[in-house]
């Protein structure tokens, strides 16, 4: 969604995301309203919907596994490897 923009104008939009003393946290969630100041493009997904659902499944499977087993879930569309 920002094919067009060269590297330096996409690191200015995306900076709130970058910039630690912004965020205070490498993890922080980012909301959709900040999202969409930085230009990206949002879909909401209705909250407690089956594909909602799906996705805290996945969120809380993946957190669980690299806060137990690993440092990093890498995935592909063919795999998934835990380091």
């Amino acid at each position: 969604m920002m094919f067009r923009l060269s590297e330096d104008r996409i690191r200015e939009r995306i900076s709130p995301f970058l910039i630690q003393e912004q965020t205070m946290s490498h993890g922080r969630m980012i909301t959709t309203v900040e999202a969409m100041k930085c230009g990206v493009k949002v879909k909401e997904i209705e909250l407690r919907s089956v594909l909602w659902n799906l996705i805290w499944e996945l969120f809380i499977r993946a957190n669980w596994v690299v806060s137990t087993h690993s440092r990093k879930i890498l995935e592909s569309t063919a795999t998934a490897l835990r380091v």
